[in-house]
């Protein structure tokens, strides 16, 4: 007689099920209000980027600043004002040594010619990294 005595088993099931789909429905409810946490979109391009170029130190024209893979002497700035260039037409390389901006290249380039690395400035603004380029002897403000 004891072999057909209710063990609740069935209601031990129901239990469990039930605890389990309410933690499911949770954390559907956290994604539904913070959508932006949980979609994470990798571009190989620049459009989204929001590191943006802050200069390395008071005058970086004159320094090799810039420190990416490849070129251990580190990169000069090549211009003063950003270019203006489309975020969709730059790809992107890596980061700098430091890990504070991505440094992106030409996807239009012209065939042989050298290979020019570019920091995003603002949206669709860059500046050129690359060899020295002549630029005027440095004279401090007020001297």
């Amino acid at each position: 007689m004891s072999a057909n005595l209710h063990r609740s088993t069935p209601g031990r099931l129901l239990v469990l099920w039930a605890g389990l789909m309410t933690g499911v429905l949770i954390f559907a409810w956290r994604v539904h209000v913070n959508r932006a946490d949980y979609d994470w979109t990798e571009y190989p391009t620049a459009l989204g980027d929001k590191d943006y170029y802050q200069p390395f130190s008071a005058n970086d024209l004159y320094a090799p600043v810039l420190k990416v893979p490849g070129h251990r002497a580190g990169l000069y700035r090549r211009m003063v004002k950003p270019v203006k260039r489309s975020d969709a037409r730059m790809t992107k390389v890596g980061r700098d040594a430091t890990g504070k901006v991505f440094v992106y290249a030409d996807t239009k380039k012209k065939p042989g010619s050298p290979e020019r690395l570019f920091v995003k400035a603002a949206d669709d603004q860059y500046l050129e990294f690359g060899a020295r380029k002549f630029w005027p002897p440095f004279r401090p403000e007020g001297k």
